[in-house]
């Protein structure tokens, strides 16, 4: 099973999506929280990617932010990538949850509303 590398990853999604990453590691990307929707419709539908199953979702609570970690997998190249988003500030935090993650990530992986 491949794993990306988040560098890779991270500059594959650059190219195509402006302003989606906010930093990426050796396993992870971190996406611009309105980026979301965009990034993860983007890895599953390119051919390159195939990121066809969201294979989990989570949320960690940190002291000063928020961190909701993504796992990627695709049942076509068996490869698998980590996107994470961080949530700074509480303010309509809730409301932003909602919208993004959600109803955004349930209409492209139908799977999600099992996982919310």
């Amino acid at each position: 099973m491949k794993t990306w590398n988040g560098k890779v990853l991270s500059n594959e999604i650059s190219l195509k999506i402006k302003d989606s990453v906010v930093d990426s590691n050796e396993k992870d990307v971190y996406i611009n929280p309105e980026k979301v929707y965009e990034v993860l419709k983007f890895l599953k539908e390119t051919s390159g990617f195939s990121f066809d199953l969201l294979s989990s979702i989570t949320a960690v609570d940190y002291i000063d932010h928020f961190e909701v970690v993504y796992q990627l997998k695709s049942i076509i190249t068996l490869a698998k990538a980590t996107i994470k988003v961080n949530w700074d500030t509480v303010e309509n935090l809730l409301l932003k949850l909602i919208v993004y993650v959600i109803f955004g990530v349930v209409q492209i992986f139908k799977n999600a509303k099992f996982m919310i």
